[in-house]
């Protein structure tokens, strides 16, 4: 989910609205980012198992997706915190 929905409705002054939109981008967010994390420990395990069994070829493929996953979870983190940032306290 983009931010974009929210940002409009704070443009436009439909505070109530923005506030609602916001929110559902803040929990998109935070489940785009739970899913990363669990897929940056997939790729973690998938790297220790080829560490183990001394496969480079593996520790290669875990290592790509170990650094795609995390890359994709700091995105979701910041879009997040981006959102929760105009949620009221």
């Amino acid at each position: 989910m983009s931010l974009r929905p929210a940002e409009a409705k704070d443009k436009a002054g439909q505070r109530e609205q923005a506030i609602v939109a916001w929110s559902k981008a803040d929990t998109c967010w935070e489940r785009v980012w739970l899913f990363w994390d669990r897929m940056r420990r997939c790729w973690t395990s998938i790297y220790a198992r080829g560490w183990d069994d001394d496969d480079t070829q593996t520790m290669d493929e875990g290592r790509r997706g170990r650094d795609n996953a995390l890359r994709k979870e700091a995105e979701a983190a910041k879009q997040a915190e981006k959102a929760r940032e105009h949620l009221p306290k």
